[in-house]
């Protein structure tokens, strides 16, 4: 369990949910350089828990526009910031070093990185995409890769932050040749095997920057020495899904080119087939739920899941349910049925988050921490 104050934990939850979309708010008077930061532009994570970091506020996020365009109607948005996080931390201790989103690579560096021009090979030297005539999974000529997200990690030197280390997320988003969405996923082998790929290729060009070669790309001089954690995340198919983007490769580089191994995350709708093949216990249980939710409303009722899984046991699930009351004691009669039901149905091996909404405005938010019992949290 975690040691923080109770009345903290209540909130944990919600400000969880709210984080991300803090960070990629940006600042309108940050500071130009690192060592200009004094400890009043760092964050702190005291509400969350110890797998968060520190944040700390540099410049704004050059591609957050670019960002939010790409990946703001999917669960994307906060999959591919918060379980980078949650990686690194296996590498960078939230109790030694703070974070900032990417400082180094700038937009014009990333469009180096992942365009091509079919017309104009030379145009872009140090790209990671793949080629014109390049047949990847039975595509001929896929465009494979949409952007490469950052995040850095510092130490702090008297009233300095020191960059000691940055974790890159090469993002897969395969299209056709003509930059149309493919009409379902591409074969999963082949994605791996070009993720594989890729992740030699970003970290021979990091290693191999010269500050002479005047196609350099900028931000590799600050990586360069730096241990690099560099992972690919292949992003949710729109024609398909909002919500199964997933990590599926790391590899941890400190000194030379890592051990490139496969990750096992996955998200599933409930009630879909896909959930019920992957965990029918928990498929079931959410049956149950689901169906005494609608049994305890006097009108209809929707209630939707959405499980987190890695390496293929739950993580986490998110309810949303969506009820149509008529007064305030009937909204509260249902938020305490929903706890008691969250309690009674789901095992305590994970983590729930229930976001109870009338007439499409958020309501109360039920936290049920593995282990403990729910507790609501009624906004008005």
């Amino acid at each position: 369990m975690h040691s923080i104050k109770e009345e903290t934990k209540k909130k944990k939850k919600l400000i969880t949910l709210l984080v991300l979309v803090l960070l990629l708010a940006g600042c309108s008077d940050a500071k130009e350089t690192v060592e200009t930061q004094t400890a009043n532009d760092v964050s702190s994570a005291d509400s969350l828990d110890e797998d968060f970091y520190r944040i700390v506020k540099l410049d704004r996020y050059e591609k957050r526009d670019d960002y939010y365009n790409s990946f703001g109607n999917t669960d994307d948005f906060q999959t591919i910031g918060r379980e980078l996080q949650t990686i690194s931390t296996e590498y960078f201790s939230t109790d030694d070093y703070y974070m900032s989103e990417g400082q180094n690579l700038t937009r014009s560096n990333v469009a180096q990185l992942v365009e091509r021009d079919d017309s104009n090979p030379d145009k872009y030297p140090h790209t990671l995409e793949n080629q014109a005539g390049t047949a990847i999974g039975g595509i001929d000529s896929p465009n494979m890769i949409t952007t490469i997200y950052e995040q850095d990690f510092y130490q702090k030197s008297g009233d300095d932050y020191v960059l000691k280390g940055a974790s890159l997320a090469i993002v897969l988003d395969p299209t056709d040749a003509s930059g149309d969405a493919l009409l379902s996923y591409m074969d999963e082998s082949a994605v791996v095997e070009f993720g594989q790929q890729t992740i030699r290729n970003l970290y021979e060009e990091i290693q191999n920057y010269n500050e002479d070669d005047e196609n350099a790309i900028s931000g590799f001089k600050e990586l360069k020495n730096q241990p690099l954690l560099i992972t690919v995340y292949y992003a949710t198919n729109t024609n398909e899904s909002d919500i199964d983007g997933r990590y599926i490769l790391k590899s941890y580089c400190d000194g030379s080119l890592g051990d490139i191994e496969t990750l096992d995350y996955h998200t599933y709708l409930f009630t879909s087939s896909e959930a019920s093949q992957a965990d029918e216990e928990t498929y079931s249980q959410f049956e149950i739920f689901k169906n005494n939710m609608k049994n305890a409303s006097f009108e209809a009722v929707g209630v939707v899941g959405y499980g987190r899984y890695k390496d293929g046991e739950i993580q986490s699930m998110r309810i949303n349910i969506n009820v149509n009351v008529k007064t305030y004691t009937e909204l509260v009669y249902l938020v305490e049925t929903a706890a008691d039901e969250v309690n009674s149905q789901f095992s305590n091996d994970f983590d729930i988050t229930v976001q109870v909404s009338s007439q499409d405005q958020l309501e109360a938010i039920i936290i049920k921490d593995q282990g403990e019992d729910a507790r609501s949290i009624l906004l008005y």
